[in-house]
């Protein structure tokens, strides 16, 4: 990170911006103990920075919304969007939100959910936002952006829980 601190632009996912983005997910993820015990103890973490660029890049070739965080020409952060399934109402979803352990905690995250609720609170036919989580960190996070727990799983000393957030039609 630079001794200057720059705040982070959250800008559309480009193909310039895969596997920089990919790479920030990994690291990201790494720190978090559900993906930490279920991925990156099977495979390395080179083979799954792979994996999600090929996510990415099949996402952005299909016309899924993904933004990105960057920082002095870091991506820092990326939040991965879902929209409702074509020709039916119902729910977004945060597929994927992951920030570098570096940046928590300056609004990097919010600013990129706050992007992402920019496309699901103007869809009129939108009933709200969904997302599954781990963590009471997490669901901190996401309960102050207006998220509630609509359901809980423990797994060993896991809490996993599944989070909705109603839209705000603009």
């Amino acid at each position: 990170m630079p001794a200057v601190e720059r705040a982070a632009q959250i800008v559309a996912l480009t193909r310039e911006h895969v596997f920089p983005t990919a790479q920030a997910l990994a690291e990201a993820f790494s720190t978090e103990p559900l993906w930490g015990f279920f991925l990156l103890r099977s495979i390395p973490r080179r083979w799954f920075v792979v994996v999600l660029a090929r996510i990415l890049r099949a996402r952005l070739t299909a016309g899924k919304p993904a933004y990105v965080a960057v920082a002095g020409g870091e991506v820092v952060g990326a939040v991965v969007i879902a929209p409702p399934r074509r020709g039916k109402a119902g729910h977004w979803k945060i597929v994927r939100l992951g920030v570098r352990p570096g940046w928590r905690g300056r609004g990097v995250g919010s600013s990129l959910m706050d992007r992402a609720h920019s496309l699901c609170d103007p869809d009129p036919d939108a009933r709200g936002v969904y997302l599954s989580t781990h963590g009471r960190r997490n669901r901190s996070f996401y309960e102050r952006l207006g998220y509630r727990v609509t359901g809980q799983i423990r797994l060993g000393r896991l809490e996993l829980y599944r989070m909705f957030r109603p839209t705000i039609h603009v």
